[in-house]
């Protein structure tokens, strides 16, 4: 597979002009009479670069095979069609554009136009190959996917609409599979294989969770009308049965809200790398019901998830913090510009959205109260993404607000009227 360097000079199409046009589209195009020729050389997931004159500003992954734009169906505006030629020799590919932000911006040395391969440039592929695993958080999640490895458990911990229960199931296929699908239904098509499989698990902890339920215990059950009681194994007893032969991640929603020494009991020391089965520091021990040896499988991985913004947090197991590393998610306005020029292309709603995200991170940063970081509270992405604006103006009005509103009563922001009236007063003007 080749990659590709596309070259628009700017001081033809004026400045950013043609970038938007592909942003909006989710397109590139060459108008070149020679174009033709990459067609078949060039295909899905060919790796793309953008430039204005020799500065890169854009990248991304072409999405389907290169064809003409007939093909492509692709309907521009008319003002915007006076811009370029749209000849029947044209060249086209679907693109999921990441635009880069100034500092990452960087220089190829040549000068082109159209379509251009970069085979013979390492240099400028490895740029290209980083930034899209940066922009897209396949490095995030490449470095969370190692810590895992060697860590055995992790916690993703960050403020509500992060995506921390998402980017828990990415990850866990990823772990099992070495790779998992980009599009979301295909993801979670294969996430719900692997737990028929009984390769995931997923659970949330709750406060009236215990060992019994969480290990083994005695359960009641009701046989021919008369009570009986029988040995019962716990998820983690079986997501540890099923990982002796594969690997197995456990996901733990919620993890902070349950009684950590109540629910592993003696257990919570068996996670610990070198105390696993078949480490030099292996430990085994003798179940209280069933009387069973037990130890934790080196294949079994898990990954708990915490809202940062829930005060209960301050009084989390320290058993826990030692065992578990701990990695932030953070609100991130990239994902929401990504959501609208790669998914749902409604401008109106991008750019008020992202008015908005701006208004909130504007509001937290200068009223949150000093025990606090405003990246534990800020409102998660995933509030900002929405079909319509319909849509859009329902989370403000019954799901945003309601939780600044909540930071408020809690002494998370600062109490003061003023502030009290400007999250009720926040709209999309």
């Amino acid at each position: 597979m080749s990659d590709l360097y596309c070259y628009f000079n700017s001081r033809y199409y004026g400045k950013n002009r043609i970038l938007d046009i592909f942003c909006k589209y989710n397109v590139v195009f060459a108008g070149m009479k020679n174009a033709d020729k990459y067609k078949d050389e060039f295909n899905a997931g060919t790796k793309i670069a953008i430039c204005e004159g020799k500065k890169v500003k854009a990248i991304g992954i072409a999405l389907e095979d290169f064809n003409t734009l007939d093909n492509l169906d692709i309907n521009f505006l008319d003002e915007e069609k006076k811009l370029f030629e749209i000849e029947e020799w044209v060249l086209a590919v679907k693109v999921k554009i990441f635009k880069l932000e100034e500092k990452d911006y960087f220089e190829y040395d040549a000068i082109m136009s159209g379509f251009s391969p970069i085979n013979r440039r390492e240099d400028i592929k490895y740029r290209i190959d980083e930034l899209i695993k940066k922009y897209s958080g396949e490095k995030m999640k490449e470095e969370i996917i190692n810590i895992l490895k060697n860590k055995k458990q992790i916690i993703l911990q960050g403020a509500p609409g992060t995506g921390k229960t998402y980017s828990s199931s990415e990850i866990a296929v990823k772990l099992i599979d070495g790779n998992a699908p980009s599009d979301r239904a295909e993801l979670m098509k294969r996430y719900k294989e692997l737990v028929d499989k009984e390769q995931i698990f997923f659970m949330t902890f709750h406060q009236s969770m215990d060992y019994e339920e969480f290990v083994e215990g005695i359960k009641p059950k009701t046989i021919n009308g008369n009570i009986a009681y029988e040995l019962e194994n716990g998820i983690f007893k079986e997501a540890c049965k099923s990982a002796e032969n594969n690997k197995v991640v456990l996901i733990i929603d919620e993890i902070n809200r349950g009684n950590i020494s109540k629910i592993f009991g003696e257990l919570i020391t068996l996670l610990e790398v070198d105390k696993r089965k078949g480490r030099e520091n292996e430990i085994e021990v003798i179940l209280p019901y069933s009387k069973e040896k037990f130890s934790v499988p080196d294949n079994l991985y898990i990954i708990g998830t915490m809202n940062t913004a829930d005060r209960s947090i301050g009084y989390i197991d320290y058993a826990l913090r030692r065992r578990f590393a701990f990695i932030s998610i953070k609100a991130d306005k990239l994902a929401i510009e990504n959501y609208y020029d790669n998914i749902n292309k409604n401008s109106d709603c991008k750019d008020k959205a992202i008015n908005l995200f701006d208004d909130i991170k504007n509001l937290i940063d200068k009223n949150i109260n000093e025990e606090f970081e405003s990246d534990d509270i800020m409102i998660g992405h995933s509030y900002f993404m929405a079909q319509n604006f319909e849509e859009l103006q329902n989370k403000l009005e019954y799901e945003i607000k309601p939780l600044l509103l909540e930071y408020f009563k809690d002494g998370i922001l600062k109490l003061n009227k003023d502030l009290k009236d400007t999250i009720n007063n926040l709209n999309y003007e």
